[in-house]
Parts: structure tokens; C-alpha cells; sequence
């Protein structure tokens, strides 16, 4: 599915919640302030892990979802402290 075709003003917002809904349900909270940006080249995706598992698994969801190209995987790795990820 491209882009152009799968994401519309009207529909990008629904679908960048689902796919945040997505990325949440399936990794809890590995990964924090995860966002997705949008583009005609694809997607970029942003946020906070302290896995490279949780960074692979948040962007192939990301394009089982949209069936869209990553752009740029942008979701920074970081060891755990116990300041990091506090809610």
C-alpha cells in the first residue's frame, strides 16, 4: 500500500494513533515518547528504549500497519537507570 494512497489528511491522525496504540499494547513501557511522523518518503518514528528488541519490534509494527517504508528509525537506545523510566 503506498503512502500517497494510505494516508490522507483525514485519515493520518486516526492512523498514527493506531499505530502508537499498536507499538503500546505489544511493548508496554519499553519504549517512551514514541511518536510518528508522516511523510511522502515514509515514516519516521521517534521515542525512548532501552532495547534495540524494543526499537525492531516498534518499526516492523509500524510497517505491518501502514505497509509503508520507514524513513527513519529515530527511537534512541539507552541502558536503564533507575531515573530513566520512571512514569
Amino acid at each position: 500500500m503506498a503512502l500517497e494512497t494510505a494516508v490522507t489528511m483525514s485519515t493520518e491522525g486516526s492512523l498514527v494513533g493506531r499505530i502508537v496504540d499498536r507499538i503500546h499494547s505489544r511493548l508496554g513501557n519499553q519504549v517512551r515518547n514514541f511518536g510518528v511522523t508522516v511523510l511522502r518518503a515514509g515514516l519516521i518514528l521517534t521515542g525512548r528504549t532501552h532495547t534495540y528488541y524494543g526499537k525492531q519490534i516498534a518499526q516492523h509494527v509500524a510497517m505491518e500497519m501502514t505497509g509503508c517504508a520507514i524513513a527513519a528509525n529515530r527511537i534512541e537506545v539507552r541502558a536503564q537507570d533507575s531515573t530513566a523510566y520512571r512514569s
